[in-house]
């Protein structure tokens, strides 16, 4: 039982981190962004 709770645990944090990445990532992408769109609206 500990062995499952410490393998979704690891697979838990790994998601996480990969997910923290993305966003973090994104977030740069949005702060670069060109904002010509904005004239369409």
């Amino acid at each position: 039982m500990q062995d499952i709770k410490k393998n979704i645990r690891a697979l838990a944090d790994k998601y996480s981190k990969t997910l923290n990445q993305k966003i973090e990532l994104r977030m740069e992408e949005m702060n670069n962004d060109d904002k010509s769109h904005y004239l369409i609206y």
